[in-house]
């Protein structure tokens, strides 16, 4: 695939960073939203399909446990300030859609903007964590407007009206997508099939669960009946962008370059069963993407993408030509990636890996044999990836996920067993610990461990770190500007 063909982000995603903090002291003046009952909100480009009220904006009192509002986001430094807005909240959780602002990079509206944590269970949300997350049709390949009604399709969205049951909210979005050629075979598909085809139909639903810490995805695609072109080779599926943090993934690509199109997770020769979530993280915050199925990717260090490369026949009246895509958007107060671990477990149908996973715990001292708050454990494993246009994947040892140590040097996680197998195939359960933190030398195993019980002990202690001060100066003793280049040993923690 030629790389160069594809949409670009770097230079949107300054400028996005840049709205937003520029954004900040216009923000810091709007009240935080509360919620009430009110009227439907409408505006030209948006219906809503079911009748109803919304949960308005307003000062009307405490936010309670789980709901929504519609309007300005309260999650500070949001970007979802349009009038129909929607921000979706639990207990420890928030996340705003983009219904009357517009998505970022050219996308059909209705994306996740913004994502904050809730401030220990009161009604102010902590800062914004992501730069948006979303749905993608075919890679960033946006909608065309459709000629059969002249709509351009990427406002042209529909809203139900959120669902609130006595444990979760929930809201589902429907999109439409169209691009003149779908089977990509150079012939517009109208003069290819004599008659105008439709527009693909997508609906996507978030819902978030009472005490829950994680985004549920569920994506439905479908091509009309009345169509006979076969939407080919599309990269769908969830993408994620950093606002200036870090990111990793997926497991199994290893360094973090810039790459289009290659197999990872499902993908028949790649199998890597963790090899389907990425992460943008910061040393205060981690949010995790996992899709289920992913067998392609697509991203860099400012954006990561999984997708399931697909074929849409026709709708024939059968479940075989809906096409459905499930995902998870995990929020972590720290910058640990381990809670990922829980929700693979969660969504093993099998319960085979949950019941056979070791719970590693410990403690991290210096060396006189204080704990050390905030040091990264870090898991390592053999991952593989397919490179584009090779036949065969590549494999190397690299992070599957970590965990960062608390005011008391101790930290734990949860870790595969010698007793799972992977169902994709995969690499043995086998582990390399390596441990970072800022000040000290880092240590790493020589061995790799494997576990077999349902509890086990990793202790480790690092030594201070050996300060280096350095002064260039020109031939009359005098200082002078210099640059330093550092090789060898490689921090895996982006933030260190």
């Amino acid at each position: 695939m030629n790389e160069s063909l594809l949409p670009k982000k770097s230079g949107h995603l300054k400028a996005r960073i840049l709205a937003k903090r520029l954004t900040r002291g216009a923000l810091a003046l709007i009240l935080a939203a509360f919620i009430s009952l009110g009227p439907v909100l409408s505006s030209s480009s948006i219906a809503y399909a079911e009748p109803g009220n919304y949960g308005l904006a307003t000062l009307a009192g405490p936010l309670g446990s789980f709901g929504y509002i519609v309007g300005t986001t309260p999650i500070p430094e949001g970007m979802a300030v349009g009038a129909n807005d929607i921000t979706l909240y639990n207990e420890n959780i928030g996340f705003s859609l983009a219904i009357s602002t517009n998505s970022y990079w050219n996308m059909t509206q209705g994306s996740i903007l913004d994502i904050a944590i809730r401030d220990g269970g009161t009604d102010t949300f902590v800062k914004d964590l992501v730069n948006d997350a979303g749905f993608l049709n075919d890679l960033w390949t946006p909608t065309g407007t459709y000629p059969g009604t002249g709509e351009n399709l990427l406002g042209a969205i529909t809203v139900d009206t959120p669902v609130v049951t006595g444990s979760s909210v929930s809201v589902t979005v429907h999109t439409r997508y169209w691009v003149a050629d779908a089977d990509k075979n150079g012939i517009a598909d109208e003069d290819e099939f004599g008659v105008l085809q439709e527009p693909l139909n997508v609906s996507i639903t978030y819902e978030l669960e009472s005490g829950t810490d994680y985004i549920k995805l569920i994506t439905e695609v479908e091509n009309p009946e009345n169509n006979d072109v076969i939407y080919t080779d599309m990269y769908a599926g969830y993408s994620i962008s950093t606002l200036a943090a870090s990111m990793f993934g997926p497991f199994g690509f290893y360094p973090d370059v810039k790459v289009t199109g290659i197999g990872i997770g499902s993908h028949p020769l790649v199998e890597e069963y963790f090899g389907n979530y990425v992460a943008t993280y910061d040393t205060d915050y981690a949010v995790m993407l996992w899709m289920d199925g992913a067998d392609s990717y697509k991203g860099s260090s400012g954006y990561k993408d999984l997708y399931i490369l697909s074929d849409y026949e026709p709708y024939d009246g059968t479940a075989g030509t809906t096409y459905t895509f499930y995902g998870e958007v995990l929020v972590s107060g720290t910058a640990a990636t381990a809670g990922i671990m829980d929700r693979y477990i969660a969504n093993d149908s099998s319960g085979s890996l949950g019941s056979n996973c070791t719970e590693v715990s410990g403690t991290v001292r210096d060396s006189i044999g204080d704990p050390i708050a905030n040091a990264y454990v870090i898991a390592k494993k053999e991952g593989v990836y397919l490179p584009v246009g090779s036949p065969s994947p590549v494999s190397n040892i690299q992070p599957l996920i970590w965990a960062v140590t608390d005011a008391n040097g101790e930290f734990s996680m949860l870790l595969p067993s010698d007793g799972w197998t992977d169902p994709l195939g995969g690499k043995p359960n086998e582990f390399i610990f390596k441990v970072e933190a800022a000040g000290y030398t880092s240590v790493q195993d020589d061995v790799p461990r494997s576990f077999s019980g349902a509890m086990e002990t990793a202790n480790f202690a690092l030594l201070d770190g050996a300060p280096v001060h350095l002064t260039a100066v020109d031939g009359d003793n005098n200082p002078i500007p210099f640059k330093v280049s550092i090789s060898g040993l490689v921090s895996e923690i982006k933030t260190l």
